[in-house]
């Protein structure tokens, strides 16, 4: 591709990769499934078993504290094995312990132990499995390839409240969690086989005419040294932290604030929508802008819609906007 100018190479990229940006986009979407329906099982939960809120939002606390200790050994498994290796087996390891939450029988330390193994499986379909899949396999497009991608934890935002709600009125909230463990978890298994290729494992096939693509990175001690990767964690877990206590109780909020079950549900899905463009329009701007000036604007732009939770449905504010 030398000599070639960047749009030539983008266009080249995306004609030889789009569909592994699928799959990683499918892929990413079932590691937000149990997070964007928490809310509306809530209500069937303390119904059935006499449970509080925090009780049952609890258990979302645990694969985010297995993630902040057993990351490293998912990137240094991503580092050897590849994505691929990864991610196929905890799909369908994912969809069986989303599913298996159904078999919760009142007891909370079953509860919390389900989520255990929740959180375990799920630690290879976290971002990092897609994102260095995506990342290996672009470079003058990288910025929007990656912003692709990491759409589908956007569209299960759109997806998952609306039907998670129709699953449990219709079914029950134990069905509920079966088809969306299993009915979710399938598609993405099925892209992730056929196209989750980074360009190391098509090496491993045989020669092809684009030889893998060497991403560079840093030992342990360098990357415990650098200021920018430390910003970068610090940011990533201040908005991590806030943004899954807000999604987790999101449905709940707008109902406490005055809103409808089904008012609530559409104006988390309509979040999501949002996010699509956010993440398109965001990663289009880091492949011509300084990356961090941008990663800076859209990490604070949340700030004002969180203020915005504080008005109550009924406010003058909110109600003449409806």
């Amino acid at each position: 591709m030398q000599g070639e100018s960047p749009k030539a190479d983008a266009a080249a990229e995306w004609r030889e990769h789009w569909l592994l940006v699928v799959a990683a986009a499918a892929g990413f979407s079932l590691y937000g499934v149990s997070s964007y329906s928490i809310g509306l099982f809530m209500e069937p939960l303390a119904k059935e078993f006499g449970w509080t809120r925090a009780q049952i939002s609890a258990s979302t606390l645990i694969p985010a504290t297995m993630m902040v200790f057993l990351a490293p050994l998912a990137g240094a498994i991503i580092d050897r094995w590849g994505s691929r290796r990864l991610a196929l087996p905890s799909i369908a390891l994912t969809g069986v312990g989303l599913a298996g939450i159904s078999l919760a029988s009142g007891y909370l330390v079953q509860w919390y132990l389900l989520w255990v193994f929740y959180g375990l499986v799920t630690l290879g379909i976290k971002a990092t499995v897609w994102t260095t899949a995506v990342s290996n396999a672009f470079v003058s497009a990288r910025g929007l390839a990656l912003g692709a991608a990491l759409c589908g934890g956007a569209a299960v935002q759109i997806v998952a409240p609306p039907l998670s709600q129709w699953l449990v009125d219709s079914f029950g909230w134990r069905q509920a969690y079966v088809a969306l463990g299993f009915g979710w978890s399938t598609p993405c298994l099925i892209l992730a086989a056929l196209f989750l290729f980074e360009p190391r494992d098509k090496a491993r096939q045989g020669p092809t005419e684009r030889s893998p693509l060497a991403v560079p990175g840093l030992e342990l001690r360098e990357a415990l040294r650098s200021v920018p990767l430390l910003r970068i964690g610090a940011s990533t877990l201040i908005t991590m932290f806030v943004g899954t206590a807000i999604l987790v109780h999101h449905v709940p909020i707008l109902t406490a604030s005055g809103m409808t079950r089904g008012e609530a549900v559409w104006l988390a899905s309509l979040a999501g929508a949002a996010g699509i463009a956010g993440k398109i329009v965001s990663g289009w701007l880091a492949d011509r802008w300084d990356a961090g000036t941008v990663g800076a604007i859209t990490l604070t732009a949340p700030a004002a819609a969180y203020l915005a939770l504080l008005e109550r449905a009924d406010s003058p504010a909110v109600s003449s906007s409806r």
